[in-house]
């Protein structure tokens, strides 16, 4: 070790003022490195939490409308349950929790919105209207040809009735700009008459 004197002057060689340099230098880019290499590592863990958050959403989206094409009854708390659902199932995104402020900007991304239940119709009849109808009308044709062949007393009467589903709140949610608010029904029975 050596002592510097009062008023000797410390002086460095050019080669150890470049060493100097040059370390500050390699040790300013390996910083730099890092911490390049942990906002790429941030950055790709965010995209990858962005895309498994749009699958999810397409997912959730697709399966609400197949819901509403049903006929079935939907509320925000039933939009969390398929949400985690799916997150459970095929996304697995950590820490989702699906909250109220997620489920409102997802309503609000797919124009899906609070709506008043207005009647309640079979699911049934709500799918296929038309041919219903079609085929009601060329059963009675077909009856009215059969029954003639046969005494009254020999011939039963069925008819469907159905029943209402009970609901503790009369909204439901909707497609925006729907102008129905149809709702399905659980199940139907057949009673049998005898004449």
């Amino acid at each position: 070790m050596t002592v510097i004197q009062c008023g000797e002057r410390m002086t460095k060689t050019r080669q150890q003022m470049e060493k100097d340099v040059q370390f500050g230098l390699a040790t300013l880019k390996s910083r730099e490195r890092r911490k390049l290499r942990q906002l790429e590592r941030e950055r790709a863990i965010c995209d990858d939490r962005l895309v498994r958050l749009r699958t999810l959403a397409d997912k959730l989206k697709d399966l609400i409308v197949s819901k509403f094409d049903l006929g079935i009854s939907l509320h925000d708390s039933d939009i969390r349950q398929m949400a985690l659902k799916i997150n459970k199932e095929e996304t697995l995104i950590e820490n989702f929790k699906a909250s109220r402020r997620r489920t409102q900007k997802f309503k609000k991304s797919c124009a899906i919105g609070s709506r008043r239940i207005t009647s309640f119709t079979s699911i049934k009849n709500f799918l296929a209207a038309d041919h219903v109808s079609s085929e009601a009308q060329k059963i009675v044709h077909e009856l009215r040809q059969e029954m003639e062949n046969w005494p009254l007393t020999a011939i039963c009467n069925a008819d469907q009735s159905g029943f209402l589903r009970e609901l503790h709140a009369a909204r439901t949610l909707a497609a925006r700009g729907e102008e129905n608010g149809k709702l399905g029904s659980p199940y139907q029975q057949q009673p049998i008459l005898l004449l």
